[in-house]
């Protein structure tokens, strides 16, 4: 009975129009979950300096909920990695660094940040992870619904994301890689690296052109 719909993404607006049998004349308005404004990447070294990174230290940042299913077999292997690259958790939730032990190349930031602090800390980073669970079917239609996945792209991050879920357009759009499993992304990383101006333009422009929220949420202000 609802005059009009506010959906995520394109995907999740696609469910909702089958799932509530709404038909072809009911307008769904897709906003993502993503601030207000422009992409812009700040100069930053806040991971670095905030938890002692060598100098060449290139981040692979996580932002969210830490104990996503895989999370531990990425932490396990990325203790092995060898070169810059280094796993940053940025969890939610102070109890999360309960039993934490870093490694050289897993850290976790133990300070749960403000809003305010969250775009210079993620500037510092190199490349954002997006992983997801896709044998549920709320993450395989994760997409712009995910909070991680703006912010990274507000800040001129890649992201790497998993294959079979609505996070595929990453690499379709060139903002960034698709992987089947955590033992991938080191490759995928470095595959980001070797062009890596080409994908942090990508990311902003995609950013500007589909997920500012200010954007998107204009034909919803006009209607109401």
């Amino acid at each position: 009975r609802c005059r009009w719909t506010i959906a995520l993404t394109q995907a999740r607006a696609d469910f909702i129009r089958e799932e509530n049998r709404l038909g072809p004349d009911h307008t769904i308005f897709i906003v993502p979950n993503a601030p207000p404004g422009p992409a812009e990447r700040l100069h930053s070294r806040y991971y670095q300096d905030t938890l002692n990174l060598p100098e060449n230290a290139r981040v692979l940042l996580h932002a969210g909920r830490l104990w996503w299913q895989n999370a531990n077999a990425l932490i396990e292997t990325a203790r092995a990695w060898s070169g810059d690259w280094v796993v940053v958790f940025q969890g939610r939730l102070a109890a999360q660094s309960n039993g934490w032990r870093d490694s050289s190349h897993v850290r976790l930031s133990h300070d749960v940040l403000p809003a305010a602090m969250l775009n210079y800390a993620t500037s510092s980073a190199s490349i954002g992870l997006a992983m997801y669970d896709t044998s549920r079917a709320n993450n395989r239609l994760m997409g712009a619904a995910s909070g991680k996945v703006s912010l990274y792209m507000r800040n001129g991050l890649p992201v790497i994301a998993p294959k079979g879920s609505d996070l595929e357009w990453i690499e379709r759009e060139g903002c960034g890689v698709n992987v089947s499993s955590v033992a991938e992304i080191p490759q995928a990383a470095e595959r980001i690296w070797a062009d890596y101006p080409r994908f942090v333009e990508r990311a902003a422009k995609v950013y500007d052109e589909s997920l500012d929220f200010a954007a998107c949420f204009r034909p919803v202000a006009r209607l109401m």
